[in-house]
């Protein structure tokens, strides 16, 4: 209980602190907040609308959360993204358990840590962007169905199935698409795929997911027919995954640079991690860790409409990747020499940021980054150092989410404020 507790307030402290003294960027941020504006304003908690048209882009759940909480409380900048920093606060929850059912509860709370203190994460739990929402949803799913499989609990089954349900009410049919790819090949590998069905009732269990996540699908499509059909299923929805929506496009290996920025300081731990989950996957557990991260990285990359926060389902499994890495009783001593090596090339950043020949009319701008670099680059080495000397990988641990703490700190009060000048401007 303690290390839940450590968890939660860290995890509140990253995500909340500050929340509110920037203003929204656009162009998401300021569109789902005023959908969930007008849906105060109109009444109508069925079809979104923005600016007085029928917008059907994305199903409502997140804007009727954000819509309830505005109409108690008043829209806020720190209302408008309340809701990414709750769901991001259930994720790393979620992953606590989930390491704590799959390998063991220090397993879990060092995947809690890591996923909680990864660059994207907080960024992400810190906008009104509701990918991590969808992160959370679809976790929660997976927390459950493991429940039920592995304590022999088939009434958790339900529960797996209503989060899927809601994951879908929350972005779209990958709620569910996700979750299902995985498990059902994880299942058919590991020969249990004829047990399971046995015990979960898929039928009726999809009908629930269907009938949760679908509804709002149907009552608009009977409202609004054709248009809605072929704006959402064929454009939003087919195209997203075939074609290009609104120029969002990228190579097949778009996400490893995201990933590699996107999980610092943890990127030095993922070779070591991922080597030790290959090497070990026999063990059912790792097995569905490493399908995990092989399916989803191949499912995004395939398609041709590319956004950094599309790749945020990755993040909690690297987390249980890295935070079991650090359970083990292995010497950890390459990825922490990786880790200097990573935190040196930060470091080098230094010199372009205070260059204002280089960065010109953004100078400032580079001087506002300098902080965040220092105290990145310097954490890696003293963590490394603290490695080095204790033997032991935990310490060193501990030390990188105590400077992630300061990183947070001085993201809100010295940077953003002077990113938030050159920031582009909603018209």
């Amino acid at each position: 209980m303690k290390n839940l507790i450590i968890l939660i307030f860290i995890s509140i402290f990253l995500f909340t602190f500050g929340l509110g003294t920037f203003s929204l960027w656009e162009t998401d941020e300021v569109i789902y907040t005023q959908l969930a504006k007008e849906i105060i304003q109109t009444g109508d908690w069925l079809t979104l609308h923005f600016h007085g048209q029928p917008w059907f882009i994305h199903p409502p759940l997140f804007m009727w959360l954000t819509a309830a909480t505005g109409a108690i409380f008043g829209f806020s900048n720190f209302i408008a993204r309340l809701w990414c920093a709750i769901f991001g606060v259930i994720g790393v929850v979620t992953v606590y358990y989930l390491g704590k059912l799959l390998f063991s509860e220090r397993a879990g709370f060092y995947s809690g840590l890591v996923l909680a203190t990864s660059l994207q994460y907080i960024l992400q739990s810190r906008v009104a962007i509701f990918d991590v929402p969808l992160v959370a949803l679809m976790l929660l799913a997976v927390l459950f169905f493991f429940k039920a499989y592995k304590e022999k609990k088939p009434g958790f089954y339900w529960l797996f199935y209503l989060f899927m349900g809601l994951a879908v009410l929350m972005k779209g049919p990958i709620g569910i698409l996700l979750p299902l790819l995985v498990l059902t090949i994880f299942l058919f590998v590991s020969k249990e795929l004829p047990r399971v069905c046995g015990e979960c009732h898929p039928i009726l269990g999809l009908i629930l997911s269907a009938v949760i996540g679908g509804s709002w699908y149907l009552a608009e499509y009977l409202l609004h027919g054709q248009i809605f059909y072929e704006r959402v299923v064929g454009y939003y929805m087919i195209n997203r995954f075939t074609g290009v929506v609104e120029t969002h496009t990228g190579p097949f290996y778009y996400y490893i640079p995201v990933i590699l920025l996107g999980l610092l300081p943890w990127t030095a731990f993922i070779f070591e991690g991922m080597y030790n989950l290959w090497k070990e996957r026999k063990e059912k557990e790792n097995f569905f860790v490493l399908l995990w991260l092989i399916l989803s990285f191949c499912f995004f990359s395939a398609a041709n409409t590319k956004l950094p926060g599309y790749i945020m389902s990755l993040y909690p499994f690297l987390a249980l990747t890295i935070g079991s890495l650090f359970a083990s009783k292995k010497k950890i001593d390459n990825s922490f020499i990786v880790l200097v090596f990573i935190s040196l090339l930060l470091l080098l950043l230094i010199v372009p940021l205070t260059n204002a020949s280089l960065l010109k009319e953004y100078a400032k701008m580079g001087i506002g980054f300098l902080p965040l670099v220092i105290t990145m680059g310097g954490t890696g080495l003293i963590a490394a150092a603290v490695y080095f000397f204790t033997k032991k990988a935990p310490p060193a641990l501990y030390v990188i989410v105590a400077f992630m703490l300061i990183f947070l700190f001085l993201l809100a009060y010295y940077t953003t404020p002077i990113v938030e000048f050159f920031k582009p401007r909603w018209s």
